[in-house]
């Protein structure tokens, strides 16, 4: 999976559905990590809490974030902690 692929679909999912302001938060996690691993975690974690912080958007992506978030898992990555 190349992981910046689909955190840029989602961010243009976003984007298309009146939601930049989360595809700008998203970017700006991309900018909080310096390595890789840590740019995934930060990111995972920031998708995974719009279940609960923006629901609508949250179902948008829905298919995105599991995806992501099971290839993070199958490299070691655990951004929902666990």
């Amino acid at each position: 999976m190349d992981f910046y692929k689909t955190i840029d679909k989602i961010k243009q999912i976003l984007t298309d559905n009146s939601y930049s302001t989360i595809a700008g938060e998203i970017s700006a996690c991309l900018q909080q990590g310096s390595t890789g691993s840590e740019i995934l975690m930060i990111v995972g974690h920031y998708l995974l809490q719009l279940k609960e912080a923006s629901p609508k958007a949250y179902l948008l992506i829905q298919k995105d974030i599991e995806e992501f978030v099971s290839e993070c898992n199958k490299i070691g990555l655990f951004p929902g902690g666990n």
